[in-house]
């Protein structure tokens, strides 16, 4: 096995830049020099990081390094969907161990470019470091088309909460993946793929944002999470319709299978990348044509923001009682 300290720092780089290949007219300076020179023809632009790192986002040898690039991406690219912006470009540092395999290096950055394929990012640079652990560091930079951005503070009291696609596959998919028994195959490996290579609802958003939306936020520390992001930013509470969630195909076996509520795990599963969106409720069906008319994809309104701050987030139950969520999701620094 060639290891990153049988070929070195400057022969790795050169590795990288092959795999990345050329770049666009829009990339005066790219990978190879102190720092890349981008052209940019909107005023404002958009910039996010995120990191991911060992033993936290991923396990290797259990999680494929060609996912982790790809996941590593979209959490980036989600970011940018949630501001209603289009991303451009992305500098990569990877910190490794020295015995790290070159096949591993290849494998991550070839799942990264899918993602960037697919989405039309150009990998325009980045950073290489020797670590005990090893994480990864993206920062996308994204275009604006709005001048209003629909931040989390802007939420209005009987706004409905929408959320795209559905939920909970994460969760179990990463269950699955680390070991999790289950006598369903097909399902089992569905529910996995869909934790590996989840997809970012760029353009949703932007519909989302022309439909006359107030508020987008991306589902990466899960539902629960977000929606308390919202609440305590706009000053408001929320009132779910527990069984309008949207659970992810097969949840409710899973669930029974292993011993868990399904909508628990719909509530709380992070690293979804599906949009919540707070919006009027006269633009419903504008939203709901643009984006499951025209894209195909699944909306569902799942309860409203009330003008009540010390309400909190409830949920309206089966049986006509309701109950006060205790917000779960990811909490850095608290998670163990």
């Amino acid at each position: 096995m060639l290891k990153v300290s049988d070929i070195g720092e400057a022969k790795l780089i050169k590795r990288i830049s092959q795999l990345v290949g050329g770049n666009s007219s829009e990339v005066e300076v790219g990978i190879g020099d102190d720092a890349a020179v981008v052209k940019l023809n909107q005023p404002l632009a958009i910039l996010t990081t995120d990191l991911l790192v060992e033993d936290v986002h991923f396990k290797k040898g259990v999680d494929p390094a060609y996912s982790i690039g790809y996941r590593s991406l979209i959490a980036s690219i989600s970011d940018v969907a949630a501001m209603a912006g289009k991303p451009r470009f992305v500098l990569v540092s990877l910190a490794i161990r020295n015995d790290c395999s070159v096949d591993f290096i290849d494998d991550f950055y070839r799942g990264l470019l899918e993602a960037a394929r697919k989405y039309k990012v150009e990998v325009v640079g980045g950073d290489l470091s020797s670590s005990k652990i090893s994480f990864v560091s993206l920062a996308v930079l994204g275009q604006s088309g709005v001048v209003e951005f629909p931040c989390r503070n802007k939420a209005k009291p009987g706004d409905k909460i929408l959320v795209t696609g559905s939920l909970g596959s994460s969760t179990v998919g990463r269950l699955f993946l680390h070991g999790e028994k289950f006598p369903d195959s097909r399902l089992k490996k569905m529910l996995i793929n869909q934790y590996l290579y989840p997809q970012a609802r760029l353009r949703e958003a932007q519909l989302a944002v022309l439909s006359g939306c107030h508020v987008l936020e991306d589902i990466s520390d899960g539902l629960d999470r977000e929606l308390e992001n919202i609440c305590q930013a706009s000053q408001l509470g929320a009132c779910l319709d527990w069984e309008k969630l949207p659970l992810s195909p097969g949840m409710i076996e899973v669930a029974n299978y292993l011993n868990l509520d399904p909508y628990q795990i719909a509530i709380s599963s992070g690293e979804e990348y599906e949009l919540l969106i707070a919006i009027p409720p006269s633009q419903i069906p504008e939203i709901t044509s643009k984006i499951s008319g025209d894209l195909g994809t699944k909306v569902t309104e799942i309860g409203e923001f009330r003008d009540l701050v010390n309400l909190g987030i409830t949920a309206n139950l089966p049986d006509g009682s309701k109950k006060t969520l205790l917000v779960g999701g990811w909490k850095h620094f608290e998670n163990h």
